[in-house]
């Protein structure tokens, strides 16, 4: 269906929209405002199946309906490029593009608002390609361990997987928390941020593969996580009592563990918007003597509460040194941030996937 406008050449007519007959027009000519609202209808009553559809502006530029979504986009009066929050619903788009001709009587029905049919096309972690990627990729991090028993193989698709869901990445200033004052950016519609508590669930660095040492090491290796507190990143790792100690006098209950944190103060910019720079600051030590039984009661009374066990001593005592310097320690870059699980790549070129607890441990 054509339309004549007042410049026909500029556009082939199989790419126009003729106007509703209830639609009040200027001059018979339709506008790029009006044609948002042909575009915003059959959105709604075609949900979607129009995902494949060109819409052709005033100017002849053709753009596939799923393609403008998904990056947010959708032309002004001026017919530009408008980069507006991909959230924004269909309801929003329609009233946005009412022109003042238009009876608002007799379009009301036509804008009742609605929900977006396009709301989880919009966000590249929500397609099947990533939902599947983020579930093998947690699988594989569960079968081997953290990493920490991975063959190779095993670490070339846990490679393989993290750069497919790099592609997916639906936060493209993911490290914006850690800018500086002069480049801090409006954060209204920011969806995910990497601030917070974030649980290691794979990696290949192999400084952190190699904390586990064994049976018969003088501590059992638990979480490790980091914390992420703008302008600062600890990095944490839970020691827990050894299982040869279990029944040695002063080693404390079974969920007695020490806190270790590696704080260091992260740095970014605008300029490199998924690179964070570390310097170290300092280390913090953290205890938990655990939960009061009888045996620890019993315990305590027989060494007078002199001898304590690593747990209750960094929980009476904890530690926090700082020193004068702050030494470089590093750079990673997020490949990869949603709500609930986070990929970043070292500057050695070694991978860590972390997701939130719904539990906090530290």
């Amino acid at each position: 269906v054509s339309q004549q406008t007042d410049n026909p050449t500029t556009t082939h007519p199989s790419h126009r929209l003729s106007a509703p007959p209830n639609i009040k027009m200027k001059n018979g000519s339709i506008g790029s405002r009006t044609l948002k609202i042909y575009s915003a209808l059959l959105l709604a009553t075609t949900g979607r199946r129009m995902y494949a559809f060109g819409f052709a502006s005033s100017h002849s530029s053709t753009a596939s309906v799923h393609g403008c979504l998904n990056r947010g986009y959708f032309g002004n009066a001026n017919n530009e490029v408008d980069a507006g929050g991909v959230s924004r619903s269909m309801s929003n788009v329609a009233e946005d593009a009412l022109p003042s001709d238009v009876d608002e009587h007799e379009t009301a029905a036509s804008f009742v608002p609605i929900e977006d049919p396009f709301d989880d096309a919009i966000k590249p972690h929500r397609t099947p390609e990533a939902i599947k990627a983020k579930s093998d990729l947690l699988a594989l991090a569960s079968s081997t361990k953290r990493g920490f028993s991975a063959s190779q193989n095993q670490r070339k698709e846990a490679k393989k997987l993290c750069e497919t869901l790099k592609m997916y990445n639906p936060t493209p200033e993911p490290v914006y928390p850690f800018y500086s004052g002069q480049d801090q950016v409006d954060t209204s519609d920011v969806t995910f941020s990497l601030s917070g508590k974030w649980t290691l669930v794979y990696t290949d660095a192999p400084d952190i593969t190699g904390l586990d040492g064994g049976p018969l090491a003088t501590a059992k290796l638990g979480r490790i996580g980091q914390e992420c507190a703008p302008p600062f990143i600890k990095n944490v790792i839970e020691w827990k009592k050894p299982t040869w100690a279990g029944n040695l006098p002063f080693s404390g209950t079974d969920d007695a563990r020490v806190l270790q944190k590696v704080c260091t103060e992260a740095i970014s910019s605008p300029k490199n918007p998924r690179i964070v720079d570390l310097k170290l600051v300092g280390l913090d030590l953290l205890g938990f003597g655990g939960s009061i039984t009888a045996e620890r009661v019993e315990g305590d009374a027989m060494s007078g509460s002199i001898i304590q066990s690593p747990g209750e001593f960094f929980e009476n005592n904890p530690v926090e040194l700082r020193g004068p310097l702050k030494a470089p320690f590093g750079r990673f870059e997020v490949l990869y941030l949603d709500e609930d699980m986070r990929i970043i790549k070292t500057y050695q070129g070694f991978l860590a996937v972390n997701v939130r607890d719904e539990e906090e441990w530290f």
